[in-house]
C-alpha cells in the first residue's frame, strides 16, 4: 500500500513537472539560449583567433626565409656577369628584387613583434646596399636597361633603414644592432663620409651588451679607416724616348743618360758593368771612378700582395 502510495506521488510530480515546462521554457529557455549562443560565439572567434595566429606566423616564417634565399641568388648573380647572357641576368636580377622587396614589405605590415620588425629593416638595407654596389653588365654603356640606376638613392635608402634599428622598440636585439651599425658604417664609407663610419665602429667598440668578438671587429675597423681616406695614387708609365740612341728609359725613377766614353782612357780606371767602347778606342778598357758614374743600383724585387 505504502508502495502504491510512493508511486503514485511520484507519478503526480513527474506529471505537474511536465505540465510546468512550458511555463518554465517561457521564463528560463531564452536566457539559456543566450548562455549557449554567447558561448558558441566565443569558442569559434577563440579558434578563429589562434587559426590567424597560426597563419601569420607562418606568412612570416615564409617571408624571412624567402628574403634569405634572395639576397643569396643576388650575391651567386654576380658570379654570372661574364659567363651568362646580359638580358637574362639582368631580368633575373629585378626578379629577385621584386620577391626580396614583396617580401619585405610583407614582414612590415603583418608583424607586430619589434625583433621580426627590426629583422626586417636589416634585410631591406642589405638588399639596397646590395643593389648599389653591383657592378653594370657588359653592354650597358649602350643599353641603359643593363645599368643599375639610382645608386645614391639606393645607399641612403639603406642607410635609413639600418637606421630604423638603432630606434626603439626595434633596437632590442643586440645583433641586429650590430648589423644595423657595421651596414651605417659601410654606406658611409661608400659615400666618402669616414667620420660618420668611425662613429658607428667607436659606438659597437664601446657597447657593453655585444660580445667581445664583435668589438674586436669594430676595432679593427677604425685601425684601417686611415688607409682608405688616402686616394689610391697612379703612376703614369715611363715614356720611351723615340731615339734609343739618345737616352735609355730606366723601369724606376726618372731616365738615366747613357754613358759616353772617350775613344782612350788613362791607364787603372774600371768602367761600369754594360758599357762599350767606341769602336775605335786605342786606350785600355778602364776608366776612373771619380770621374765616372756609379753603375745603377739592382732594381728591388716586386712585392706581391700577401
Amino acid at each position: 500500500m505504502k508502495s502504491e502510495r510512493r508511486h503514485d506521488l511520484q507519478t503526480n510530480s513527474l506529471a505537474k513537472g511536465i505540465e510546468g515546462l512550458p511555463d518554465y521554457w517561457r521564463d528560463y529557455g531564452n536566457k539559456f539560449l543566450l548562455v549557449v549562443i554567447v558561448a558558441l560565439i566565443a569558442y569559434l572567434a577563440v579558434r578563429y583567433w589562434n587559426d590567424k595566429k597560426a597563419r601569420e606566423a607562418e606568412q612570416l616564417t615564409t617571408s624571412l626565409e624567402t628574403v634569405r634565399v634572395q639576397l643569396g641568388n643576388l650575391d651567386q648573380l654576380q658570379m654570372q656577369y661574364f659567363g651568362g647572357s646580359p638580358a637574362t641576368i639582368a631580368e633575373s636580377r629585378n626578379r629577385i628584387t621584386n620577391e626580396a622587396n614583396d617580401a619585405i614589405s610583407s614582414l612590415l605590415t603583418t608583424a607586430k613583434d619589434p625583433k621580426i620588425i627590426a629583422r626586417a629593416y636589416v634585410a631591406q638595407g642589405d638588399l639596397d646596399w646590395k643593389l648599389a654596389n653591383m657592378p653594370d653588365l657588359p653592354g650597358a654603356a649602350t643599353r641603359p636597361e643593363l645599368k643599375v640606376n639610382n645608386r645614391d638613392p639606393l645607399l641612403n635608402a639603406a642607410r635609413d633603414a639600418y637606421a630604423k634599428v638603432l630606434e626603439p622598440p626595434y633596437s632590442g636585439n643586440v645583433l641586429d644592432v650590430f648589423a644595423a651599425r657595421m651596414g651605417i658604417a659601410a654606406v658611409a664609407e661608400n659615400q666618402g663620409k669616414f667620420d660618420e663610419a668611425r662613429k658607428q665602429y667607436q659606438a659597437i667598440a664601446d657597447s657593453a651588451n655585444l660580445p667581445p668578438s664583435f668589438k674586436e671587429v669594430a676595432t679593427a675597423r677604425i685601425k684601417e679607416l686611415p688607409g682608405y681616406q688616402k686616394p689610391a695614387l697612379l703612376v703614369p708609365p715611363p715614356e720611351v724616348s723615340p731615339t734609343a740612341s739618345s737616352t735609355t728609359p730606366s723601369i724606376m725613377g726618372p731616365e738615366a743618360p747613357l754613358i759616353t766614353l772617350p775613344s782612350s782612357l788613362p791607364t787603372g780606371t774600371t768602367l761600369p758593368a754594360g758599357t762599350t767602347l767606341p769602336a775605335d778606342s786605342t786606350g785600355p778598357t778602364t776608366a776612373s771612378a771619380a770621374t765616372m758614374p756609379a753603375a745603377p743600383a739592382s732594381q728591388p724585387a716586386a712585392t706581391q700582395p700577401q
